[in-house]
């Protein structure tokens, strides 16, 4: 859709007050798009609102917005949740625009209500994207350059490096189904490598990006790596440092080698708990001897390394978060290796809350509806009737001991 005949506009909430935001999305639309997180159902709630008072047709996104579909579709100013893919998405309600009538009973994976009310899923289609180029960083209106002048107040990352940062996806999706995780998307699709390392080549020659981000859920894949740093090599690419995201279960001496190749030198690993008991029921099959040898492995590549640790999964006790303090105090002393952890966010659409906020049970509204979610009182729940701690302050105290082994003083999700 990046067309001169349905002209598009995006608005960023990181970079806008929400006035600012109310102020653009008054001049009016079409369709008006929002990405919805449990975070910023408030402000949703009110932009949807008054976005559809004003005839606009309504549509929410978001990778968080397949697992609370089934909400979301049930709000009167919310006219569709896309659950899928999102380009043919909004290239099939361009074509629509065009014409002058939308009908989002014939627009490919959305949530939507029939003239009678009744709430289907539409077509599935999935998207071409990983095999065509992505558009230009300053589509839809942005400026690249606000984002990198907010760049150092703004990255939650510890261990990334570089001055000037850009951000790409080599690959989305996982196959694994971690209690905690809601991403709806349980098999992993690659984009051409050719691809990618042109994208690259375009952020250093026209943004002096020196550093890349690759968001992609989990990264290892060591044929598609080979073909990556050939490509890299080929564009003189070899010196732009890469961090990465990944599975402990994936760490090979060949994995490492096929890293390093692609100048990969920062990788996040979800390790999640240091209880192979809490592992186990939390559907992360590995054990501590297993996430040791693959933080070796790393160190011993030459690759600085960051432990995420969740606090309060299923069947978390006092024994279970002290064996967790124990393996990062053991992390953090191999050189390059920082932990940090973060307090259970319980998710729609996650295993984790099926299992805790099923059917049986009438809860508030802030479990039942999505824009009422209220992250205090979910959690507050959820430790009680999940878990075996105390009270959230608990897993707060243990948040803020396993920063302290690591020399961190605020929690990298809250920055």
């Amino acid at each position: 859709v990046i067309d001169d005949t349905v002209p598009v506009e995006i608005v960023d909430g990181s970079l806008l007050s929400l006035d600012e935001v109310r102020t653009r999305l008054s001049r009016g639309a079409s369709c008006v798009g929002f990405t919805y997180s449990a975070l910023s159902s408030n402000s949703l709630n009110l932009l949807a609102n008054e976005s559809k008072e004003r005839g606009s047709f309504v549509i929410i996104g978001g990778q968080a917005a397949a697992g609370a579909a089934r909400s979301l579709i049930n709000e009167p100013f919310i006219d569709a949740v896309c659950i899928g893919d999102g380009i043919p998405v909004v290239q099939s309600l361009a074509e629509q625009m065009v014409c002058g009538k939308i009908d989002a009973t014939q627009i490919p994976n959305l949530f939507t209500r029939t003239t009678d009310e009744t709430v289907i899923a539409t077509r599935h289609e999935d998207e071409d994207v990983w095999s065509e180029k992505i558009p230009p960083r300053n589509s839809g209106g942005l400026v690249p350059d606000l984002y990198w002048e907010k760049y150092p107040e703004t990255n939650t990352l510890i261990n990334m490096g570089g001055h000037k940062a850009g951000n790409i996806f080599s690959k989305r999706g996982c196959l694994y189904t971690c209690s905690f995780c809601a991403r709806q998307e349980k098999r992993i699709r690659c984009r051409d490598p050719r691809r990618v390392a042109a994208e690259i080549r375009d952020l250093v020659a026209c943004h002096g990006v020196d550093y890349i981000l690759d968001t992609s859920d989990t990264w290892i894949d060591i044929k598609w790596a080979e073909k990556f740093a050939d490509e890299l090599r080929y564009n003189g690419l070899q010196q732009i440092p890469i961090m990465v995201f990944a599975d402990s279960r994936h760490i090979s001496p060949a994995a490492c080698w096929a890293m390093k190749q692609c100048g990969i030198d920062s990788v996040l690993l979800g390790v999640e708990s240091g209880s192979e008991r809490i592992l186990r029921e939390n559907n992360k099959f590995t054990t501590r001897r297993a996430i040791l040898e693959a933080v070796d492995l790393l160190v011993r590549f030459d690759i600085r390394v960051s432990c995420s640790f969740v606090l309060g999964l299923l069947g978390e006790d006092e024994r279970s978060l002290n064996e967790t303090l124990d393996l990062c105090s053991e992390l953090v002393s191999k050189p390059g290796v920082v932990c940090y952890g973060n307090v259970i966010m319980p998710l729609m659409g996650s295993p984790l809350w099926t299992k805790v906020f099923g059917m049986g049970t009438t809860w508030p509204p802030y479990i039942t509806r999505a824009l009422d979610y209220d992250l205090t009182a979910v959690r507050e729940i959820y430790v009680e009737q999940a878990t075996k701690v105390r009270n959230l302050n608990v897993l707060q105290d243990a948040c803020k001991a396993l920063l302290h082994l690591s020399h961190l003083e605020t929690l990298e999700y809250a920055r």
